[in-house]
């Protein structure tokens, strides 16, 4: 991953100061895309646990790496007490 960044500040140091920030304007809005969907897998997976109904709240925040709060919030949206 370090020799992208690498590799991609090279290229971007080559092309013009517009096209430039066009480019890392466009690698922002992909990043924030990809957050957004990995979220939403998160979300997901949380409430296919939810729905099991085995594991509670703690364990799930772990498993899944989202606050206990989130887990809580997403419980409550699909109407699932555990």
């Amino acid at each position: 991953m370090a020799g992208q960044k690498q590799s991609s500040g090279l290229f971007l140091a080559s092309l013009p100061k517009s096209c430039a920030r066009r480019v890392r304007r466009m690698c922002k809005i992909m990043e924030d895309f990809t957050a957004e969907e990995r979220e939403a897998q998160a979300e997901e997976f949380v409430i296919g646990m939810l729905e099991v109904g085995k594991l509670s709240y703690a364990e799930i925040a772990a498993i899944s790496k989202l606050p206990e709060e989130k887990v809580k919030e997403l419980a409550e949206k699909v109407k699932i007490v555990v």
